[in-house]
């Protein structure tokens, strides 16, 4: 549901509540591989619809966690996915498993482009800047 409101809009966010946490962390803990692929979309989503959770602690917390899948590409690249989008700032921690499973010898090549990406995107630093925003909606007519 969208209104206007001058230069803003309105837009419906889950409110990411200590309960929802945990359902995600067992989710991603789950046997079934589906469940954890679930968790992983829904983490990614959450980040998705709203930029400032780019340094949710909790968030980047499950990032780690879908790194560590040991059984699911679809989850570890989900989570690739994430931070190479920059929808995730990831940690210390993040840093520590990129480079632990760039010496997986089972890593998939794709997978070792993509932590070489996201582990060179870390190490700059970024900040936010304003933007204008241009409100003109119609057509140039010549």
């Amino acid at each position: 549901y969208l209104n206007n409101y001058g230069n803003t809009v309105k837009k419906r966010v889950t409110i990411l509540t200590d309960n929802y946490i945990k359902n995600l962390d067992q989710y991603l803990d789950s046997q079934d591989t589906e469940m954890r692929e679930y968790a992983a979309s829904e983490i990614v989503k959450r980040l998705d619809e709203d930029k400032t959770r780019y340094n949710d602690k909790a968030l980047n917390a499950l990032i780690n966690k879908m790194l560590l899948d040991p059984y699911d590409h679809k989850v570890r690249g989900r989570g690739l996915f994430a931070l190479q989008a920059q929808l995730a700032k990831g940690d210390e921690n993040t840093v520590k498993i990129l480079q632990s499973l760039q010496q997986d010898p089972n890593l998939l090549d794709r997978d070792r482009g993509t932590i070489d990406k996201v582990l060179l995107q870390m190490s700059a630093d970024t900040t936010m800047v304003n933007e204008p925003v241009s409100t003109y909606s119609g057509s140039v007519e010549e």
